[in-house]
């Protein structure tokens, strides 16, 4: 099952990777890595999609964005509007919340919870790419998760193209996927969970990573009075990787979030609650952990 969509993604990255490192079109001013190597998942989303406009236009629309954004440079505000667009149109599809075994369906609660998740993870994914193959780490998981819950190939195929990106994307990183894949992967994992609606308390343990990183950033830039859109170097990836290296973080991340999704799906399996505090309990340590440095 898998071994097509990783050679697809071994083959993408490689092609990707030569087809633009002689040239400045998708070259990182900051590290000369090429970046925009999302673009290799639009061929898979559109067959994945085809007919169904209600989520390729979204996709099409993001991808766009991400395009411009990696080539040109694109103010964080204007993709917030957009990105926020998209994320309207889709919660005004008025879908319950599934909380401890209750379904809640209350207007407009539900419309503006929905509307913030999309939002808020959409935009997420793009925030913890900041470190080589911390972004790929962490959808390949997510994605893994929402195949086991819902049984819809898309996600395993997905992740399966992402681990074969990853051996491009390794620290050293030769290829990195630029706002068109991260927030394509944002998109896509949010969509994922509003459309399964898994119980929001396993959900959340599973995004757990860029839920936290993007909101310790959040506040930070702004108790800072600094510009929110503006990138830092104070992720918990950052202080992982100046005291261990890059690869350490890249196995750290991996392991915690392959420990949190396990215990959120058994969760979701058994029902006992006790797999849900095990997982929220290893994050909070590991957060505490990274924290101190």
């Amino acid at each position: 099952m898998l071994f097509i969509p990783i050679i697809y993604g071994v083959f993408g990255g490689y092609l990707f990777w030569k087809i633009f490192e002689g040239t400045n079109l998708f070259k990182d001013r900051s590290s000369g890595k090429i970046r925009g190597a999302g673009i290799i998942l639009l061929p898979f989303l559109i067959w994945s999609f085809l007919g169904d406009w209600w989520v390729l236009l979204p996709i099409f629309t993001i991808a766009i964005m991400g395009i411009y954004d990696d080539i040109k440079g694109l103010d964080g505000r204007i993709k917030l509007a957009l990105t926020g667009i998209i994320s309207i149109i889709f919660a005004l599809r008025i879908t319950p919340i599934s909380i401890f075994g209750y379904n809640i369906l209350v207007e407009p609660f539900n419309f503006l919870f929905w509307f913030l998740f999309l939002l808020g993870f959409t935009n997420a994914f793009n925030v913890i790419d900041g470190k080589d193959g911390i972004l790929l780490s962490t959808s390949i998981v997510v994605f893994t998760f929402l195949f086991l819950i819902s049984q819809e190939k898309l996600w395993i195929h997905l992740a399966g193209i992402l681990t074969g990106l990853l051996l491009y994307n390794s620290p050293p990183a030769k290829v990195i996927m630029g706002d068109v894949g991260a927030y394509t992967l944002g998109f896509l994992a949010s969509w994922g969970f509003f459309k399964i609606q898994a119980p929001f308390e396993a959900v959340l343990l599973v995004l757990f990573f860029p839920f936290v990183d993007t909101t310790l950033a959040f506040f930070r830039r702004l108790i800072k009075g600094r510009n929110i859109f503006e990138r830092d170097e104070e992720h918990m990836h950052h202080k992982v990787s100046r005291r261990f290296g890059d690869r350490a973080t890249l196995a750290l991340n991996f392991l915690m979030n392959i420990l949190g999704s396990s215990m959120a799906y058994f969760y979701v399996l058994s029902g006992d609650v006790v797999f849900l505090l095990f997982g929220y309990s290893l994050w909070v340590v590991y957060i505490l952990f990274v924290m101190r440095f």
